[in-house]
């Protein structure tokens, strides 16, 4: 058989070609044993030598760099998109590994530069990688580190089921500048020292990984010099041989550095391993318990202007020598503070704007110095103790009323109704801004969802002075915990509505703009005031997150008729059976009233019926629940077609035909067991 000489030239050319390519990948495998797998390439299941195949056909004549480009980003793709490991074994044991949420242009584009996630500089040199909140799972690759000498930034964070064990890779990071992976599974006792190589960096976070329950190593930090941000916050450190090494505690760059929530075993350090830090802007320390009280040594961080230590065990007097800083920041509240407020602070802080101390002992007057800087402006935010003289001239809140600490009143919102957010909580209202839930009123048009809005028609229970028992759900990004009770639902990434007290660490949820969160940490805590606005749509944004209106009765996903759980939604059935109610509103009925408690007149009593209903046998809650259910269905009917007059009523029609047909199933079912 003849063959073309074209043909013969492309063949002979193609092959030349991808033995090139695959030498040029061969030898960067082979380059460095102590950071790559030198038998990798040798296992054609490998995600390297799928990397390199995918490259034999996709980067035929470039240059050998931007082959080496495509090589390490192709195994980034291959080794941590719906890929299991140890992490996701745990947390989502038996269940799929979800893709990437962007994957645009990975693997298909010869071009890597245009893949999501990826910035290029004139040259082709990958000098940023940005994988924040995409869901990234499997086994961080160390042939990263043939990018080491042109990746300047490395966005990890919040990617939860990403996981590393042995990060050689960070041995030849030596062009890296910002290193971000905190809440993410990457794993090693403690500080790994392999952080040496990034000898350029200048942030960094580790929080809320698994860089835990080992020390903050002397010779990972070392070598970083320029570090100026540094978080190591939701984590556990062994103390057993020292607290924070001294290229932290006298480093002349650190700026910012957060210890929140870090738990120093077996011995708690004092807060003077921070006085050295001749730089330090911004330090936060909350939940974090240290030993001893305020050293007066603080005074010598001239910089200083941020600085939060709140619950964290501290105790003695407040020194003076702050005085000496540049703070206008400053949370002390839940502490064991004692003594008076010097009066240097307000002479000397005169850009002082924020200031809590409640929580503590403190004793004496607001001294006057401190009471004048509410005339400046801006004005002081002042909190003390209520029985602090000048509390109720001079501050601008005192005890429990500054949202901060409970009071420990007992807990006790009545009525058997305990469907709530707290007093403190903050909604959108539309063109006035974060408004606390205290403030909010029938009428006020709050967000619901991305950029819509609604107006309160109605709460299903307000009470600003009884005290209730609340869960704080902590997340990885917002600043606010989203604070509300047990059974008020709140909607997970995948649009489930779950009763708050379901959730655990690790469950995604949504924020007011569509971006996924991750749950960090659930608390109780007491708060002031109970409020549950209700809205059209059936849910509220509050402190940034996606909530419902409405309770999970027995506190499951699904509504329970005689203890036999249906496919039918709490969210769902509350809505349909709110719709009397938003009809009401519609026709102009805005007046409420509540009982003593603060539970409002429609919700009270049918929610009592309908809790009595669904506790009874299977049998007599299906009678008593179908006359109901064909009532608020046709209400929901009418009021769909008010709405949206593109709805017909033959659809409204067909989906209570569906409804009946579905009860009629179920019951039938039941009848024959």
């Amino acid at each position: 058989m003849k063959i073309p000489i074209a043909s013969l030239a492309t063949f002979l050319f193609s092959n030349v070609a991808s033995q090139s390519i695959e030498d040029i990948i061969e030898e960067a495998q082979n380059s460095d044993p102590t950071v790559l797998d030198q038998t990798a390439l040798s296992d054609g299941n490998s995600y390297q030598s799928q990397a390199r195949n995918n490259a034999r056909f996709r980067v035929q004549g470039l240059p050998d760099q931007q082959i080496l480009n495509y090589y390490a980003l192709s195994c980034i793709y291959l080794a941590t998109n719906v890929v299991s490991n140890p992490q996701t074994e745990k947390l989502i044991p038996g269940q799929r590994v979800e893709p990437w949420y962007d994957s645009s242009q990975w693997l298909t584009n010869p071009d890597y530069c245009q893949w999501y996630g990826i910035t290029c500089d004139n040259d082709k040199n990958v000098i940023e990688i940005d994988f924040f909140n995409n869901n990234l799972s499997g086994y961080w690759p160390n042939e990263v580190a043939l990018l080491g000498d042109q990746l300047e930034k490395l966005e990890l964070f919040n990617n939860l089921y990403l996981y590393s064990e042995e990060p050689k890779w960070l041995l030849r990071m030596n062009s890296l500048k910002y290193l971000f992976f905190g809440t993410t599974s990457f794993t090693a006792d403690g500080v790994s020292p392999y952080l040496r190589g990034c000898v350029n960096l200048l942030e960094l976070d580790i929080s809320n990984s698994q860089w835990t329950n080992g020390p903050i190593r002397q010779e990972a930090f070392e070598p970083l010099t320029q570090l100026e941000y540094l978080d190591l916050g939701d984590n556990n450190y062994d103390t057993t041989t020292g607290d924070l090494p001294d290229a932290i505690k006298n480093s002349d760059s650190i700026e910012f550095l957060y210890m929140d929530r870090v738990d120093f075993q077996p011995n708690q350090p004092d807060l003077g391993i921070i006085s050295s830090m001749s730089v330090l802007f911004e330090t936060w320390n909350d939940n974090t318990s240290f030993s001893g009280g305020l050293p007066s040594s603080l005074g010598s961080l001239s910089l200083l202007t941020s600085f939060s230590c709140t619950f964290c065990n501290l105790s003695g007097p407040l020194p003076s020598e702050l005085a000496n800083t540049n703070i206008d920041r400053m949370w002390l509240y839940g502490n064991d503070l004692t003594g008076e407020i010097p009066s240097e602070w307000g002479a000397d802080l005169t850009r002082l704007r924020y200031l809590y101390l409640e929580s503590n002992d403190l004793t004496g007057s607001i001294p006057t110095s401190i009471c004048n800087l509410k005339s400046s402006e801006p004005p002081l935010t002042l909190g003390v103790d209520c029985d602090v003289t000048g509390a109720n001239t001079c501050a601008s809140c005192c005890g429990f009323e500054c949202g901060n600490v409970p009071d420990g009143e007992e807990t006790s919102i009545g009525g058997g109704f305990i469907a709530c957010f707290s007093g403190n909580s903050l909604v959108e209202v539309k063109d006035r801004g974060l408004v606390r839930m205290t403030d909010l009123t029938i009428g006020d048009i709050v967000q619901v969802s991305h950029n819509i809005y609604e107006p309160i028609y109605s709460f299903g229970h307000k009470n600003a002075k009884v005290s209730a028992e609340f869960l704080q759900i902590d997340t990885d990004i917002n600043s606010v915990p989203l604070e509300l009770s047990a059974d008020h639902m709140v909607m997970l990434a995948n649009k489930r509505f779950v009763a708050a007290s379901s959730l655990k660490e690790g469950d995604l949820l949504v924020t007011s703009s569509e971006e996924v969160i991750v749950v960090k940490s659930i608390t109780s805590i007491l708060r002031k005031g109970v409020f549950a606005p209700f809205t059209a749509s059936g849910t509220i944004v509050v402190d940034g997150i996606l909530a419902s209106n409405y309770i999970a009765y027995h506190g499951s996903e699904y509504m329970r008729i005689g203890h036999i759980e249906t496919p039918l939604s709490c969210q769902w059935m509350a809505h349909i059976f709110n719709s009397v109610h938003r009809l009401a509103f519609m026709a102009g009925i805005t007046e409420e009233s509540y009982t003593d408690e603060g539970v409002s007149h429609w919700v009270d009593l049918p929610n009592k019926i309908f809790s009595w209903i669904l506790d009874q046998h299977f049998l007599v809650a299906t009678a008593l629940f179908f006359p109901a259910m064909a009532v608020v269905s046709a209400t929901s009917v009418i009021e769909i077609l008010l709405l949206n007059s593109t709805v017909t009523l033959s659809s409204c029609l067909i989906l209570l035909i569906i409804s009946r047909a579905f009860f009629s199933m179920k019951i039938t079912k039941r009848s024959r067991k």
